[in-house]
């Protein structure tokens, strides 16, 4: 958990650290590429061959974040993550209008300071609070620092490996201290598994985000016309044996005792015995529906999908339970969801004060 979640700090970036800004290894685009707009090209793409990462001298003050001074390789760092997560590694027209109101230029450029900002607030916010690496969390971090120098093939090939992303050592490690340091700050804030954040906030949380929680009774829908039937009739059966065994603690234990027995959704009741914690566009239309329309401790009608059919009981929520497609229980998905806007905030909150080398920046004299 701790890993993956310190990895949230440098969102895509971070985590393709050493895949860098080169030429793209495939014209593929990856799964989380696919998430973000991408600037449409005027024409066949050329791949990048060469960046002039020699533009500005490395002692170049680019801009400050709340007096904290920012040096062109950190922003050529991220402008070139941004630029490979965007454009997958092709030569396009910087200075065409991409969202309506800014050129692609502008938009990758709003973007990467806005991601060192978030780094500098975070360090700040940190010392603000007394937050530090203990001694045993900055060897966790030098640990992973010294794994990727070995799994790149020694000193030599690490260094080959983060030039060609444009980074160099201390920048790395840098990335690796204030993404544990960010992990830090929510467990102080927080706790380790966000039992800080009450049951209230989280269902509170759950309701402003449209969380519902629901076990369900599948029975498969059969090609044949006339296997179909029976499983009908079957579907029929159960639900009126549920409805004769009235509501409250007598429903909820005729439904897990059918369920348990008779449901054919097995995956996901060995995955989510519990029911389904889950929100708009997690679940096909017609169970979503179906839920939303009921109070909790209510059971459906007999709800028909492409996967058979359906006897929903809706539940209420237990903030301890596992997000559908997650690895996280509520409360702690909640309390790090709340955080990340909080961080954004900071970022947001900080002041900008760009130099006249940004204010001249031009991508068409990095990228080649």
């Amino acid at each position: 958990m701790k890993r993956t979640l310190s990895l949230a700090l440098a969102a895509v970036m971070l985590a393709l650290t050493l895949a860098g800004c080169g030429p793209a290894a495939s014209t593929e685009p990856t799964p989380e590429a696919t998430t973000s707009p991408t600037p449409e090209p005027t024409e066949t793409p050329n791949e990048i061959k060469e960046i002039n990462s020699a533009l500005y001298p490395e002692d170049t003050l680019m801009f400050t974040v709340d007096g904290s001074e920012v040096y062109w390789p950190e922003l050529l760092y991220w402008i070139c993550s941004h630029v490979n997560y965007m454009t997958y590694g092709y030569l396009i027209d910087w200075h065409a209008v991409y969202d309506g109101t800014n050129t692609v230029q502008d938009f990758i450029l709003d973007v990467s300071i806005d991601a060192i900002a978030l780094y500098r607030t975070v360090n700040k916010k940190a010392a603000e609070m007394g937050v530090t690496l203990s001694d045993e969390e900055k060897a966790e971090v030098e640990s992973e620092f010294e794994a990727a120098k070995e799994q790149a093939g020694g000193e030599e090939a690490f260094n080959e490996a983060l030039a060609s992303s444009q980074l160099n050592q201390d920048i790395y490690r840098n990335l690796l201290s204030t993404s544990a340091l960010y992990y830090k700050l929510f467990t102080e804030m927080y706790g380790e598994k966000a039992e800080k954040f009450s049951d209230a906030d989280t269902l509170s949380y759950a309701k402003d985000n449209g969380y519902m929680l629901a076990k369900h009774i599948l029975l498969l829908s059969k090609e044949d016309e006339a296997e179909n039937e029976n499983v009908k009739a079957d579907i029929e059966a159960i639900f009126n044996e549920l409805k004769a065994a009235g509501s409250g603690e007598a429903l909820y234990a005729k439904f897990d005792e059918i369920m348990n027995s008779r449901s054919e959704d097995t995956g996901g009741l060995m995955e989510y015995p519990g029911g389904y914690l889950f929100k708009q566009g997690d679940m096909v239309s017609e169970f979503y529906e179906a839920a939303l329309a009921l109070n909790e401790g209510e059971l459906s009608d007999i709800v028909e999908t492409d996967y058979g059919y359906h006897i929903l009981l809706r539940l209420p929520i237990d903030p301890d339970m596992v997000v559908f497609n997650s690895y996280y229980p509520l409360r702690y998905a909640a309390a790090f969801d709340i955080y990340q806007r909080q961080a954004k905030a900071w970022a947001d909150e900080a002041e900008i004060v760009r130099s006249e080398a940004l204010d001249k920046l031009d991508f068409s004299e990095i990228f080649k």
